[in-house]
């Protein structure tokens, strides 16, 4: 089961952040996946077996000024993967997150102008942005049995951000 949904949120200090912004994002970036892990590991326990990715950030590892609320969403993400990777761990089931940095896609390039991408790409030791295909191939990691020894993990899929 792959966990892919999630919003962002303005760039804005948290005392200027309100309770319709924290309810938003902890109900979909949080209470979603835990809904959806929840749901699953009801099929997943009696069958002995599964594999759980769920789509957290970068920003799970790391902060990012004006995010508070998002990037506090992500690491409860985090949390809750490695904390119920421990739990299940003995019953055949792995439960991972991938963690992208700044991937290209239409919302980042209908949300970021392209000389602001430059910069960003410019930022990351690969010198470039992560592109869809990038995640698709660590989430098709984490599903195979070449991966059949991991689970706990948040899997950086950045170009190198979080490393510097």
């Amino acid at each position: 089961m792959l966990n892919n949904a999630g919003v962002g949120s303005p760039l804005v200090p948290l005392e200027e952040t309100d309770e319709a912004d924290y309810d938003r994002l902890m109900g979909i970036n949080l209470k979603g996946v835990w809904l959806c892990m929840r749901e699953s590991l009801k099929i997943m326990s009696p069958a002995g077996s599964g594999h759980i990715i769920n789509m957290a950030s970068a920003l799970s590892k790391t902060t990012f000024p004006g995010a508070g609320l998002y990037v506090a969403s992500k690491y409860a993400v985090g949390g809750l993967t490695r904390n119920t990777a421990v739990e299940y761990g003995d019953s055949g089931i792995r439960i991972n997150a991938i963690c992208p940095g700044f991937i290209e896609t239409p919302l980042l390039r209908e949300s970021v102008p392209e000389e602001d991408r430059a910069h960003l790409a410019s930022r990351h030791p690969m010198n470039r942005l992560g592109t869809p295909e990038d995640v698709a191939k660590a989430a098709m990691w984490l599903a195979s049995d070449a991966s059949s020894f991991v689970t706990g993990m948040l899997f950086s899929v950045d170009g190198g951000w979080t490393a510097i």
